[in-house]
């Protein structure tokens, strides 16, 4: 079981996070494309883009190892939760446990528990946001090279 808060609080978070990827793919899609007319101006528009995209890189690296960090915090929550070792108060909120669980059940519980079940989803979320981060700052860093081997293509197709 779970308190009705953590259960909304972790959806919105989950939700929150699943639009701020859905914004970085979008506009990285704008900030990565070439402008074919333009290759001197996407040339020296690359170090602002690396710029903005490893800012965002860290941003979202740190997020991810504060996942990492509240998802142990929980794990021992709702282990105590499972072991009956949780304070009244945490039992009048998040339902009691109505049966004997064996030590070597535990693992079990908490592989099936719901908030662990969340936070892991919202983690994998975060994970997905900053690999993608990551795949953009390795096209960022070869941007420059794709401007050149255009430009060399034009001047060997027109005899320069």
């Amino acid at each position: 079981m779970i308190s009705e808060l953590s259960r909304y609080t972790l959806e919105e978070i989950k939700t929150d996070l699943l639009n701020q990827l859905e914004d970085i793919k979008r506009i990285a899609s704008i900030d990565l494309e070439i402008d074919e007319i333009d290759l001197d101006g996407a040339v020296l528009k690359t170090p602002k883009l690396h710029t903005k995209y490893n800012n965002l890189f860290a941003d979202s690296t740190i997020s991810l190892k504060n996942l990492y960090s509240l998802r142990e915090k929980t794990k021992l929550e709702r282990w105590k939760y499972w072991n009956g070792k949780q304070s009244d108060r945490y039992y009048k909120e998040n339902g009691l446990v109505h049966e004997k669980i064996l030590k070597g059940d535990l693992e079990k519980y908490l592989a099936a528990d719901e908030k662990l079940i969340l936070i892991s989803e919202i983690i994998s979320i975060q994970k997905a946001s900053v690999d993608y981060l990551e795949k953009c700052i390795k096209e960022i860093q070869t941007r420059n090279f794709h401007c050149k081997v255009v430009i060399d293509w034009r001047r060997f197709t027109t005899g320069h």
